[in-house]
Parts: C-alpha cells; structure tokens; sequence
C-alpha cells in the first residue's frame, strides 16, 4: 500500500485521490489541513463574502466524505520541517509522518508583499479561508477596502464585498483588467460596468505602503495618491516554504515541476497556487476546470499513464444581479467585430482569425452568447464588414441567410465583372475576324 500524504487546503489534493480511489486500491492518503479547516473551493469565497452560501458550502467535500473513504484528516498538527530525502513530514507535536508520496497544495503560513507597513492589522490574503473567515468577521466593522489584484478572481471580491455596501477600490498593475488582449475601448466598458456597481478601479498603479498607527488606515500608491482604506486585501501573497529542508525545488516562490506536475525529487508534486501556472489570465485563485487538469495529470504519472495536458482556452465570466461580464476565447486577434449600445448599456465584441470566430466579449448581454457559440463551434466564416452578425434581433438561422445572400450576391457581382471587357482593353480585328469564320 503506497502512503500518500497531501499537504494543504485546496481542493486539487482531493481531486487527486477521487482518481485514484476510482483506478486503484494501492494508495492510503492522509491529508495534513494546514488552516485547521477541510480543504475547501477558494473560487466560491466571493459569493461567501455576499452571503449567497454559508461556510460549509464553501468545503469541496464533507467530513462524512473522508470518512466513508477511510482518508485520514489532521487539522490540528502544524507542520515545522518537510524533509524530502527522508521522505518525512515533521510537526510541532514532535510527531512525523512517513509516505511514498508528497503532495503540496497549499503552505501553513504566507507572506505580504514587502511594502513599508505590511505589519499592521487589518491587512489579509484572498487565498485561505483562515483569512476570509476573518475579514467576514470584521467587515461590520470596516467602510474602506483597498484590494490589489491582476486577476478576475479579485474583480469578483470586490464586487462581493460592494454588495455588502463597502467603498470598495481595486487596484492593478496591469494596463486592463487582467485578460490578454483588451483594447481602450474594452477597458473603458469595463471600468464604467464596474463604476456602476459600486467598485473604482484604477489601472498601472500598485499600493507601496500602508499608513496607520497599529491598524490599517490608508494605503499610499506607487504614483503617490492615498486612498482611505480600513482593510487591505491581496491576492498575490507569498507562500511560506521554511520548512522545506530542500529549497532548490523553489523557482521564483513557487515549486517548480514538470509537466505531470511532479518536482525534481521523485514522488513529490505540487499543485494548484503553490506552483507556475501554464495558463494566464487567472491569477492565483485557479478556476475548478483547471484543477481538474492538474488532477488528472498527477494521477496518471502515479498510475504509470501517459497523458497530455489539456488546457481550455479563456472562459471567465461574472453574473451580477444588475449584468453581466463574459470573456471567453482568444482575445488577442486584430479583426474583429464590434457593438457599442450605450443606450442599453451593452457591449459586444467577437474576434476574428480567418475569417472564424475565436473569442468574445459580452458585457450585459449573455443573451447573445448561445448565437455567437453557435457561428463559433460550426465555423460560419465572418468577415469584419458582417456587423449585423450582433444584431439581438437576428436569431442564428437568420443570420446564416443573410450570410448566403450575401456571398450567393458577391459570387453574381464576380461572374458580372468577369464578363465585362474593361475600356482600353484589345478589341478583336474584325478583318481579321471575319476572315477567319469564312
């Protein structure tokens, strides 16, 4: 029986043994739960902030779970020292644990950014429950938030947090919102349909220090403006990795692995926000779809399968009770087509590469999003000049005519023009002409 251990509260250890308990009868797991807490799904802490789900909504599996699949669950141990050539876990207790396999999905402990001021209270990270439990708890508290993040994932905080009627700004390194391919005009829909639900959003700027005797009270920004904030979130913290005794494994503060996700030591694989992710656009906070990957990839190296990752193209999307904000696609091409509403407060977007869609985006009009997958999946060739294709009132059968009419039109205009002769052309001799049907 091969000992697995997974150290960590993400849901992508647990995906891991799904697979394996689905394949195998080899395998024994214990899972080490460094925030105390059942390893949980981060992507839902958004709705958790706005009261849509209670706390245990937020654990990706029940204790009854673990229990009828005999996985050993330690909350209380806290780990000290990992030592990879001995293959042990060694925790406060003085006691260890011995495996065959080591899995990290998460570290005990993290790190801010190191800013002037990343002592003080009321600064948290957006990655472990341990600290959303705590800024639910203090959130009655607080009126002023300052969040820094490049990813969706912290677009989605901050509108959870707006809806408990915070003032709420987030703020971005980054020139957009943090999705590759985004031009002004897409930046500037964004930022009014953020505006619109209570959150300001300022761009090419980062928070450099947090002011205040103790507590958080402001946060002075790269370019030297000071915003009023009680609470400062982050979601680009740092993992903790002290007690590795091996600290060649570490790239850049994360664990470097291959493509089964395994590190330079054999047996030991890292998962989910504590390595690099192949995939942009989701910051640390990774999306369930692509855990799931991650999974599958590591069960198979484990079960002697070969298998090659699969990575889904970009596929964000945030519903709100006032609208509605979809990417989905590659948003990196340069023809496309474009729709601005603003008396509907709806924008449209698909982009173009040979003459296919490829990608879309849709803000406040998720209605259209089955048509456009439609012309997408069936590979309708679209030219830039095709704007009624983002016609509401068009359904999709109705546009497919329109699209043969128009080309059945533009192949009679050819064979037209085809039998022109142009002026100046060479005209036949008629001499020579006729003489020659004699």
């Amino acid at each position: 029986m091969k000992r697995v251990v997974i150290i960590g509260n993400s849901m992508a250890g647990v995906k891991v043994i799904q697979e394996l308990l689905t394949a195998s009868n080899e395998f024994s797991f214990t899972i080490i739960c460094t925030q105390g807490k059942l390893p949980c799904n981060r992507n839902l802490f958004p709705e958790f902030f706005n009261k849509t789900i209670a706390l245990d909504d937020v654990f990706y599996k029940t204790e009854a779970y673990y229990q009828k699949h005999k996985i050993q669950i330690i909350n209380e141990a806290k780990i000290t020292r990992v030592n990879l050539k001995r293959k042990k876990v060694y925790c406060d207790d003085k006691q260890h644990l011995d495996y065959d396999i080591l899995i990290f999905s998460d570290t005990p402990d993290h790190k801010f950014p190191e800013i002037k001021g990343n002592n003080k209270k009321g600064l948290f990270g957006l990655r472990k429950l341990t600290d959303v439990q705590q800024i639910q708890d203090e959130l009655p508290l607080c009126e002023t938030i300052a969040i820094q993040s490049n990813s969706m994932y912290g677009l989605k905080i901050a509108l959870a947090l707006a809806e408990r009627n915070k003032e709420v700004v987030l703020i971005s390194s980054l020139k957009g919102i943090g999705v590759d391919g985004l031009g002004n005009n897409d930046t500037g829909w964004i930022l009014d349909w953020l505006r619109n639900k209570g959150v300001a959003m300022i761009l090419e700027n980062e928070i450099v220090e947090v002011l205040g005797d103790g507590y958080a009270k402001a946060v002075r920004l790269k370019s030297g403006k000071v915003l009023a904030s009680q609470m400062v979130l982050f979601e680009n913290i740092y993992e903790d990795f002290r007690f590795l005794n091996e600290t060649d494994v570490i790239d850049e503060n994360k664990i470097r692995v291959n493509d089964y996700f395994e590190t330079k030591v054999n047996d030991v694989f890292a998962l989910d926000c504590v390595t690099q992710t192949p995939v942009q656009n989701y910051g640390d906070v990774l999306p369930e779809f692509y855990l799931e990957e991650q999974s599958l990839m590591v069960s198979s190296k484990l079960l002697n399968k070969e298998r090659e990752a699969y990575w889904p193209q970009l596929n964000q999307r945030i519903y709100h009770k006032e609208g509605s904000l979809i990417f989905s696609g590659a948003l990196n091409h340069t023809n496309f087509l474009e729709k601005n509403d603003s008396e509907n407060k709806r924008y449209l977007k698909v982009f173009l590469y040979n003459d296919q869609i490829q990608g879309y985006i849709l803000i406040n009009a998720d209605s259209e999003e089955e048509k456009i997958q439609k012309l997408m999946q069936q590979g309708v060739t679209l030219s830039p000049t095709d704007q009624f294709v983002l016609d509401s009132q068009l359904s999709f059968e109705q546009i497919i005519d329109k699209l043969q009419q128009g080309s059945k039109i533009s192949e009679e205009i050819q064979a037209e023009s085809a039998a022109i002769v142009p002026v100046g052309s060479p005209q036949p001799d008629p001499i020579h002409h006729d003489m020659e049907n004699s």
